[in-house]
């Protein structure tokens, strides 16, 4: 199994949407296929180190998309 690597645009949306509240960690990481704690484990990053604790890595294997909260 190759470990997902996925881009600092979508890290920062995700823990956009985590903060907006607008619907539970626990939806929010389904919608995107990642692990809660996975996304609170971002939040927390970014807490400490800002965006710029988030890396692209080159050549690695990205997930960009990430859904938009409906309302």
């Amino acid at each position: 199994m190759t470990k997902q690597v996925f881009t600092k645009a979508f890290k920062l949306e995700a823990v956009r949407l985590l903060e907006a509240g607008k619907q539970p960690a626990t939806a929010i990481a389904r919608e995107l296929g990642i692990k809660r704690e996975k996304l609170y484990a971002w939040r927390n990053q970014l807490r400490e180190k800002g965006a710029d604790g988030f890396h692209d890595r080159p050549g690695a294997r990205r997930a960009t998309r990430v859904p938009r909260s409906s309302g």
